[in-house]
């Protein structure tokens, strides 16, 4: 939700709850009740929105004590109170905003795997039903790809796991710049990463597959790593129930490739629905 619609909510209600305020008197206090609309503006709008939100909160609060006539031994206790009540709000809006940044990064790190900055197998899952989903309803297709890095194992083995770990940031880096934004590439675990395309056919899969393969076999070919590349890929014209399903399909294909011909692309289409 844009920030200024956020603060523009957040403003209504706090106008609210202040007329309710000052409606209701000392009697029943509903200053705190502006907690509210801060916790809806820094929560979703940020911690900027938040703090502004805050701010207005306050005032409204000075307002409705100094408009409601109630009476004081002193004019400045409700500017005072009001200082008070400012600082709760902004130290509120702070918080909530620290918390929800916090569960952000959290969310991201138990999805993301931290050696190549691709997905991890559980955000690649996550990903992958909803787009399985959403195909299913609009009916358009998309591809899955299943990439290998053949006798990734002698590289750890002779080089040491440092530089094996760059070849997988090299590979996930070529594979990265080279996909539209809506693409979704996962490192599965080890040298295994597979690539979501969404509303991608026969004839864009077959396009951009290969050119990927050469790029990523380029590349490796810069460092000196005697490694191939085995991929392969599922087009899928009709929906399977599982992501399961879609993982093994594709993962299948290559395994096909790999055992005709290391370092080709082998395509399968798939067609049918599977049955409950």
């Amino acid at each position: 939700m844009p920030g200024f619609l956020v603060l523009g909510i957040g403003l209504v209600l706090a106008l609210l709850i202040g007329w309710l305020d000052y409606l209701t008197g000392p009697d029943i206090p509903l200053a705190l009740v502006q907690l509210i609309p801060i916790l809806l503006a820094a929560w979703v709008g940020g911690k900027k929105t938040g703090l502004a939100l805050a701010i207005f909160c306050a005032g409204t609060s000075l307002w409705v004590g100094l408009s409601s006539g109630q009476p004081s031994s002193n004019p400045l206790i409700s500017v005072w109170n009001s200082i008070l009540l400012l600082g709760v709000f902004l130290l509120f809006a702070h918080l909530i905003s620290m918390l929800r940044s916090h569960l952000k990064i959290e969310g991201r790190l138990a999805t993301t795997d931290t050696l190549t900055g691709a997905l991890n197998n559980r955000g690649f899952y996550d990903v992958a039903k909803v787009e399985l989903d959403r195909a299913r309803r609009y009916r358009h297709p998309f591809t899955v790809a299943y990439i290998d890095l053949d006798n990734f194992k002698e590289i750890n083995d002779t080089f040491g796991h440092s530089i094996g770990d760059a070849v997988l940031r090299t590979v996930s880096k070529t594979i990265s710049t080279n996909i539209r934004t809506a693409d979704i590439l996962a490192r599965l675990g080890g040298d295994e990463f597979a690539l979501l395309l969404p509303e991608t056919g026969a004839e864009e899969a077959q396009a951009l597959l290969p050119r990927l393969h050469q790029l990523v076999t380029e590349e490796l070919a810069k460092g000196s790593w005697a490694l191939s590349v085995s991929m392969g890929a599922t087009i899928f014209m009709s929906y399977p129930l599982r992501v399961d399903d879609l993982i093994h399909m594709a993962d299948q294909a290559m395994y096909k490739g790999k055992r005709d011909n290391k370092a080709a692309i082998q395509f399968t289409l798939y067609k049918e629905e599977v049955e409950a």
